[in-house]
């Protein structure tokens, strides 16, 4: 599946994502994007570019819930 997203990215040359900052970051359509995983500050860049929901679809470390809902996102988290 995650090849499957990966390829089907798309990628952007207006500049629009230039303060993105996470490795693989791209737009999958007009409501998806996709990326590596965040740091810390850059959930603050993902609020400003209008996303709502972070839907994380890795094990990762627990405090990444709270730094998405210190940016008043939702946080949704991968059933196995």
């Amino acid at each position: 599946m995650a090849f499957a997203v990966g390829c089907i990215a798309k990628t952007h040359s207006d500049g629009k994502f230039s303060s993105v900052k996470i490795s693989n970051f791209g737009q999958m359509d007009e409501r998806f994007y996709r990326g590596g995983r965040p740091k810390e500050k850059d959930f603050a860049t993902l609020k400003a570019l209008g996303i709502q929901t972070i839907i994380d679809l890795t094990d990762n470390t627990p405090e990444e819930k709270g730094y998405v809902e210190a940016q008043d996102m939702r946080y949704a988290k991968h059933c196995d």
